[in-house]
């Protein structure tokens, strides 16, 4: 929509506009008028246009958004599409935002802070248990009442933008500057709202943002680069107070607080246990929820008379806690966070904390993170190079030090190999006993996939290593890392593909671009990609061995004949970054989809598009074919998994989930009966194939990999916990 000019008057709705309040790069606001009750709301313009397929997708995520009832949390009225333009009917914000209030560039006196965090932490927790993250916690979202109450707002906003529009960098510049490091590769969770509200206190302590620069500048600052130590900028501030601020910006989400209400309590304790040097008093008539008793130092009440202050209202029981607790009382939790050494699972998010949480006792330095996280999350800003492709015949994978041990298997996995005895097992928050969890690596799975013949199972973990083990007893076979010289530090698994045809064959592609082909029973390295390569391939392998199908960040898919490695054909129908590839069982199509929100089903042999399945509103995350080729699993970012029948080019069914994290993969059974699918909620559902409804929950914590066995009787799960976990499926 044009900008406004002073005076403008349109409709829109029950709503006459009446003037601009702000423009952003998402929408913009204006102030408006109920033509019959003459009162005054805000009305947020979306930039952008919605096709017919996208409207329902837009109400269902302006549903949830307008069904968050909370004190602090701008109240969505109405919503509605006029010409294909989305609009958000809200609050008005009387006193603007926080934004200025707080202007960029100054310090923010400390006890002014206090009650602010408290009551936007309040808010995200609510949320939180909800089911709801914000995704774009800054200053600007935060506003004032005519109360000068704090009331969040621009929940959902983020997904709404997404759901027929994409978002050029330079609009999403100014958030990124607060994004956590899994929200920059697609993965936010709660902890990422913590992380951006660490960023917004980082910056109002001492009046800068942790990292400048251009927006993948910054995006590697996050991921790789601990904050500057808030003292060396501003001496005065307490060490207990900096210690706090350094747990939520933590590069891990499971290393920061449990709940971002822990690192408000956390953050608010600080302050009353180690007063700056000068107290800062509270402005009489300045408080955002009541005003303070006049010109007293925040901490010079006990914590518990300091809470009802805040609030200035009777205590409300938060909805039940994102993290499995019971519903608390937050009055009497506030200031007091004892230490934790584990949040129990629940049916979203599994999350720990070390020994001795680290309240007083995390190091102001972050340990260093590496490039590899941003590689989703830039990869369609950052062009990379496209080069010829070289393959080379080598004699041996490289084997690090250590392997055919079993010392990392915590289970001997029954019902494969009639063994019943067991070491050890997981249990998850439903009662369910993983048959074999693998340890050996050391930092988040990617990927698993277990071979053709049942024997074997590989994990890719961000650690850079993929490891290959035996299903039976978990011990160790081969250990694998990138060939590439010099060796990169992000160089990790980022494709497994088993070959149909010889089941001892496994390729693994790694981040940096390089493919090997491995016998695992002999650890011979077949075949190598290493020389002018291109980054994140995918890969899929054809059912008679002949062929490998392998993507690349131009949008591109070639086939490749084995064993020769020659190109045959180039795919390039698809306008954006490829997720998904997979080969259909009978090997007369490939189906790949990613970005661009489209499912393309494929001639290999002539690059010729056979069929277009659309009608996902957001990109596509996963693809997987029933055994008899006529069927197809998708699951995409607007939490619908849908099975398509390829003789129709039509939906047959689908199963739609609530959302709140990104969607995860789907793999449909080597018997055709099933379908697991991970809908990002700390657990993975199997699903009746013909029906897609839920046979069986298992609560496996936050889930990357997904692989069935070949008798349809297990499924492996790559874990955000470092563990590779085997499930027996009921």
């Amino acid at each position: 929509m044009a900008e406004q000019q002073k005076g403008f008057r349109q409709q829109l709705g029950h709503y006459i506009l009446k003037n601009l309040l702000g423009s952003g790069g998402f929408a913009d606001v204006y102030l408006a008028e109920h033509i019959h009750l003459h009162t005054l709301v805000a009305i947020k313009v979306l930039h952008t246009h919605l096709a017919n397929e996208d409207i329902e997708a837009f109400r269902r995520e302006a549903q949830t958004v307008a069904a968050l009832s909370h004190p602090h949390i701008v109240r969505i009225f109405d919503f509605g599409v006029e010409a294909g333009t989305p609009y958000l009917v809200m609050d008005y914000a009387y006193n603007g935002s926080l934004r200025q209030r707080f202007p960029k560039g100054q310090a923010v006196p400390i006890g002014e802070i206090v009650p602010v965090l408290l009551q936007v932490a309040s808010a995200l927790h609510y949320a939180h248990g909800q089911r709801v993250i914000h995704r774009d916690i800054k200053p600007e979202n935060m506003m004032l009442n005519a109360k000068n109450e704090v009331i969040l707002g621009d929940f959902g906003i983020a997904i709404v933008t997404q759901t027929s529009s994409k978002a050029s960098t330079q609009n999403i510049a100014g958030t990124v500057a607060y994004m956590a490091p899994e929200q920059i590769q697609a993965h936010p969770v709660p902890a990422s709202d913590q992380y951006s509200l660490g960023v917004v206190v980082y910056e109002w302590l001492c009046g800068q943002r942790p990292f400048e620069g251009s927006y993948t500048e910054i995006a590697i600052k996050h991921s790789v680069s601990p904050p500057p130590p808030l003292r060396n900028l501003m001496p005065s501030i307490p060490d207990a107070v900096e210690q706090v601020v350094m747990t939520a910006l933590h590069k891990d989400p499971q290393q920061r607080f449990p709940t971002v209400l822990d690192f408000a309590q956390a953050f608010a304790q600080a302050v009353f246990t180690h007063p700056q040097q000068q107290p800062t008093m509270v402005k009489p008539g300045y408080g955002y929820l009541s005003p303070p008793v006049a010109q007293q130092p925040f901490y010079s009440q006990p914590p518990m008379k300091q809470a009802a202050q805040f609030y200035g209202q009777p205590p409300m029981k938060q909805a039940t806690q994102f993290y499995g607790q019971p519903p608390v009382n937050q009055a009497t939790q506030f200031y007091n966070p004892s230490p934790v050494k584990q949040v129990t699972q629940s049916t979203y998010l599994q999350a720990s904390v070390p020994e001795g949480y680290p309240h007083n006792s995390v190091p102001v330095t972050a340990p260093k993170v590496s490039r590899r996280k941003l590689i989703v999350g830039i990869s369609s800003i950052a062009v990379v190079g496209v080069g010829l492709t070289a393959f080379s015949v080598l004699s041996n994978a490289q084997i690090l030090p250590g392997d055919n041990t079993n010392t990392h298997s915590t289970t001997t996995l029954k019902n494969l190999t009639g063994s019943s005895s067991a070491v050890g097992q997981t249990v998850g928050q439903g009662g369910e006993q993983a048959e074999q969890t693998y340890t050996g690596q050391t930092d988040w799975i990617w990927l698993v996939a277990w071979s053709p013949d049942g024997k074997y199972v590989a994990s890719g973990s961000h650690d850079g290593t993929c490891h290959i083990w035996q299903a039976a007893d978990g011990k160790r076979v081969l250990s694998v890392v990138s060939n590439l010289e010099p060796h990169q530090s992000d160089a990790y698994p980022w494709s497994i593909v088993w070959s149909k045809h010889d089941p001892k064959q496994v390729a693994i592609g790694f981040a940096d671009g390089s493919i090997q082909i491995l016998d695992v029973t002999n650890g011979q390295r077949l075949l190598s990609r290493d020389k002018d390569v291109t980054p994140v391939p995918l890969m899929s392998w054809s059912p008679d061995g002949k062929q490998m199908a392998v993507s690349s960040t131009d949008n591109t898919i070639v086939i490749y004949d084995l064993p020769n490695w020659n190109p045959r054909v180039t795919f390039r129908e698809h306008t954006d970054f490829i997720k998904a590839i997979s080969w259909s069982p009978d090997g007369r199509y490939i189906a790949s989809g990613g970005d661009d929100t489209k499912i393309r089903v494929w001639d290999p042999q002539t690059a010729e598009t056979k069929m277009v399945l659309s009608g996902q509103s957001q990109e596509v995350t996963a693809l997987s074919w029933r055994n008899d080729s006529q069927r197809l699993v998708s699951s995409a970012q607007d939490y619908i998994v849908r099975i398509w029948d390829i003789q129709t080019v039509r939906t047959l069914v689908t199963h739609e989930y609530t959302g709140g994290a990104p969607m995860g993969n789907v793999a449909w059974s080597p018997d055709g009966k099933w379908v697991a699918a991970y809908p990002g909620n700390a657990s993975v559902d199997i699903l009746d194939a013909t029906t897609l409804n839920v046979k069986q929950t298992i609560s496996t914590g936050v889930v990357y990999g997904l692989s069935w066995s070949p008798d349809s009787m297990h499924l492996a799960t790559g874990c955000y916990d470092k563990v590779t976990k085997l499930w027996h499926i009921s």
